[in-house]
């Protein structure tokens, strides 16, 4: 049997319509049981609290004022939480780019107003000074609004001590250093 919406009809007959309203009953406590405590748990404190939440995959709600909206939806590829709030149609991303040990990578972290994304990688120089963008020379996404700081490490000497980041953009970031160079590099951005 499933969940019947039109049970009971205003001229339904209690007697005649009960094992309806009883299966209504039933079903909704099964339903509910897909994410939740049931209605009918022996633990009274637990009933009705979140075992786990699925979220479908769906657009961009919005929400209202006061309100806060959490939806999942696929971004670079796979399944991420984000949220809206406050009747502001701007998406907060919750969750981001799985972080994978590898020579160059990206992550996320949740921020107070916005999200924090870092990036990380090696180059060696090609030239001094030279352009280093995110997505043509390691494969990664650029920052939606700028680079807030790079951090260099040197791997071998030809930079030690004779190197500097002069400017940064959201795709990329330019390095002033002897050609030949190597680093290791750390970037913050929202």
């Amino acid at each position: 049997m499933t969940f019947n919406p039109a049970i009971p009809q205003p001229n339904d007959i209690l007697s005649q319509s009960q094992a309806q309203i009883q299966t209504n009953f039933s079903q909704a406590d099964l339903i509910f049981d897909i994410n939740h405590v049931t209605f009918d748990n022996a633990s009274v404190a637990s009933r009705g609290k979140h075992r786990k939440v699925d979220l479908i995959t769906v657009a961009a709600p919005g929400s209202i004022a006061g309100e806060a909206v959490v939806y999942q939806k696929i971004a670079s590829g796979s399944s991420n939480i984000f949220m809206q709030r406050d009747g502001v149609l701007t998406e907060i991303q919750l969750t981001g780019p799985t972080p994978v040990a590898a020579a160059n990578g990206e992550g996320f972290m949740a921020g107070a107003t916005s999200p924090i994304l870092y990036k990380w990688g090696q180059f060696t120089t090609a030239s001094n000074p030279q352009v280093m963008g995110y997505v043509a020379d390691f494969g990664l996404t650029a920052f939606p609004s700028n680079t807030l700081m790079v951090q260099l490490t040197p791997i071998n000497a030809g930079g030690i001590g004779n190197f500097r980041v002069s400017t940064t953009a959201a795709a990329s970031f330019t390095i002033a250093a002897p050609a030949g160079s190597s680093f290791f590099f750390y970037a913050i951005g929202t």
